[in-house]
């Protein structure tokens, strides 16, 4: 199969490269890589991507990097021979935006933590006059060099929101802190169904596993039976032709109430690797799939049984499996991983 992976991220890297280890497969990313083939073309560029893509008789194209996601690749490539791997306009506003998923959370009726959004620095001022601290302060939209901060006092909160605004963002969204496990879900959906592809519990975007044990299975029954075909339900009907990987991310406070955080338009850099760690089925195959409008609800991803970790240390990723969680642990801290960094992770999700 002839296949581009358009992005920049790690994930762009790791996901083109486990791609291009299938000798079946030739693919071209923009991203660098050791393996895959690199074009020198910018995401953004739609008329060299859709060229190249026409020129070089592309069956996939996969848009893996979240800062993209804003790009309509589907439409763009609408009238070529390529299937694509992206949410289009409507997909994309949804997942990218706070707001966009807390509606859905609450036009549901599922639990979400208290929510506002602010397109004046003056409006937020008023806000925090009577909030209960600690808030969360993010960009309302996903962008590539700010995140979510937790502010613990007026002054923080004051100062963060204030950089937002001064560095071109338009909105900025606020919501009280819930302290907790975060707990995300992956899917592959298309018009036709979802696909369930793995689970991550994640400790302050430092450290993921897919040892979902620390969720008690009440919980996790709840989530897959009460929630999850709601949103997804939900986002299907709303979300226009969205076509490719989202995640739903949850926080589950000590006292088992669950909450919707976020949904995640791709695989997390943090979480990448535990994707291809534990997935044995062909990617390509499954991408193929779901691009190609296959009904996906009756289809089962195979993993494998490997306990992984990743973990970010300053925006280098160090990435682990092994048959054991102790042992998995081992090998990230004799790899470099903070000792205590894992302690932290693991007492939260113990709890």
């Amino acid at each position: 199969m002839f296949i581009t992976v358009i992005g920049k991220s790690y994930s762009t890297k790791q996901i083109a490269e486990k791609l291009a280890q299938n000798k079946n497969n030739l693919v071209f990313t923009t991203a660098k890589t050791q393996v895959a083939n690199y074009i020198d073309i910018e995401p953004n560029n739609v008329a060299e991507i859709k060229e190249f893509i026409i020129a070089n008789e592309i069956s996939l194209l996969i848009a893996a990097d979240k800062n993209y996601v804003d790009i309509d690749y589907a439409n763009i490539l609408c009238d070529t021979e390529c299937c694509v791997i992206s949410p289009d306009e409507i997909g994309f506003k949804i997942c990218t935006s706070l707001s966009s998923g807390k509606k859905f959370a609450y036009k549901n009726k599922i639990l979400t933590p208290v929510f506002a959004a602010f397109d004046k620095y003056s409006s937020f001022m008023e806000y925090i006059k009577t909030a209960n601290f600690p808030i969360v302060i993010s960009p309302e939209y996903i962008n590539k060099t700010q995140g979510c901060f937790i502010a613990e006092t007026k002054t923080h909160a004051e100062r963060y929101a204030e950089i937002l605004f001064q560095t071109g963002n338009k909105k900025i969204a606020v919501e009280e802190y819930i302290q907790g496990i975060e707990y995300t879900k992956y899917f592959l959906i298309n018009n036709n169904g979802a696909l369930s592809l793995f689970d991550t519990v994640n400790y302050f975007d430092e450290i993921s596993t897919n040892n979902t044990d620390y969720i008690k299975k009440k919980t996790q029954e709840k989530i897959n039976t009460d929630i999850i075909p709601l949103l997804l339900n939900d986002l299907m009907e709303e979300g226009g032709n969205y076509c490719g990987i989202i995640g739903v991310t949850f926080v589950i406070d000590k006292n088992e109430n669950v909450y919707f955080s976020k949904f995640k338009p791709f695989l997390d850099d943090l979480d990448v690797d535990i994707a291809l760690n534990t997935i044995e089925d062909d990617l390509g195959d499954i991408f193929y799939a779901c691009a190609s409008g296959k009904t996906l609800n009756a289809t089962h991803i195979r993993l494998n049984n490997s306990y992984a970790i990743s973990c970010d240390i300053k925006g280098e990723f160090i990435s682990t499996k092994a048959k054991t969680m102790n042992s998995a642990i081992k090998i990230a801290t004799y790899e470099g991983v903070d000792k205590k960094i894992i302690d932290e992770a693991i007492g939260n999700w113990k709890r």
